[in-house]
């Protein structure tokens, strides 16, 4: 029986056959390839999620293949560097902060991540949604004010069952959001087929030190996935994958106050752009046409415009985060190798 392309978009995120390659310490130049009616850059491995990091030159990706990890892409030569498991990367466990943290990720361990964000500072601090054998919220401290940035790994909040969690936010407390988007009781086809129905089977989850997790009243989505927190911290943006929808809930009410948008695709991880508007990317068309498309929203009004919307083929599609370099567009995708290049509508604003 021929899945569905959105069940396939799941299913991509499993390992890829090939070996995990070593930590690479060094920059790797970078690697110019082809991607939907444009380049791309290769060598990744399942870059499923990308993120700015403020008032620098680099991008962070996460990697969902096996021990695939963290890299930074410097976005002045495009160059490459893993960041973590890498020999360089350390390791300062906050255990007061992270009492529930096991240990570190061990070595060799199939150590992955999906959703990723930043809580900007002269030591930045990175979040990454872990999979696979460790289920867990991975946090890093990331300083880029030399040459080479320098990362360390401080601890981890495992993820409490049956959740599957997708994207995360941070919260000014030192806490995040993070997006339920399937139960592990269930296997992902069920719950993939649920979310595509349009069935609610997910929600967001606040952890904050100290107090632990909470769900997050008026957040039930289908498939809920990419998740940002607005500036004042009022609000938060919630994907939801299944129904097609992003919606805008208020924080901190005894009442949530949520605003829902219809989409017409399957929008999955969302980012701050530069301009203060939304941007993600998400999968569109049909089974038999399946389409990546990268879209703006304003967080006022909900309102979409479109940026860019290319065929998928056997090089590039899936697409699944979008960020703004420059006068490209930048679009990650869990399915093979490779981050589409794609030129910025002039329409799109100012990016740097």
């Amino acid at each position: 029986m021929k899945r569905p392309a959105a069940m396939m978009l799941l299913l991509a995120c499993l390992p890829l056959p090939a070996a995990a390659p070593a930590p690479m310490a060094a920059p790797v130049p970078a690697e110019i390839c082809e991607a939907d009616g444009g380049r791309a850059l290769c060598g990744y491995r399942q870059p499923e999620d990308l993120v700015r990091v403020p008032g620098t030159h680099w991008v962070l990706v996460s990697q969902t293949a096996t021990n695939g990890g963290l890299s930074a892409i410097d976005v002045r030569d495009r160059s490459r560097r893993q960041l973590f498991p890498s020999p360089d990367a350390t390791v300062r466990f906050d255990r007061k902060r992270y009492a529930d943290c096991p240990a570190p990720p061990p070595a060799g361990d199939e150590f992955t991540v999906a959703g990723l964000a930043v809580r900007a500072g002269p030591v930045a601090t990175v979040y990454g949604v872990g999979l696979r054998k460790r289920r867990a919220i991975e946090i890093f401290e990331l300083d880029t004010r030399a040459a080479v940035p320098a990362v360390a790994w401080v601890g981890c909040v495992p993820t409490p069952e049956p959740l599957g969690l997708n994207s995360v936010a941070p919260l000014p407390d030192g806490g995040f959001i993070t997006t339920k988007f399937l139960s592990r009781e269930h296997s992902m086809e069920s719950e993939v087929a649920r979310a595509l129905r349009g069935e609610i089977n997910g929600e967001a989850w606040a952890w904050a030190p100290g107090t632990g997790w909470a769900k997050v009243p008026g957040t039930e989505s289908a498939g809920a996935n990419g998740v940002v927190i607005s500036p004042d911290h009022a609000w938060m943006y919630l994907v939801g994958w299944g129904s097609r929808t992003i919606s805008r809930i208020s924080l901190g009410k005894a009442v949530p106050e949520r605003h829902d948008a219809r989409l017409d695709f399957r929008l999955d991880n969302i980012h701050w752009a530069q301009d203060g508007t939304i941007i993600g990317a998400g999968q569109s068309g049909s089974d038999a046409a399946p389409t990546t498309r990268v879209v703006k929203i304003d967080p006022a009004t909900l309102a979409v415009t479109s940026l860019v919307e290319v065929a998928d083929t056997p090089a590039f599609g899936q697409g699944s985060a979008a960020i703004e370099v420059g006068d490209e567009i930048w679009v990650g995708s869990p399915r093979r190798d490779r981050i589409g290049l794609f030129a910025r509508p002039a329409t799109a604003g100012a990016a740097r």
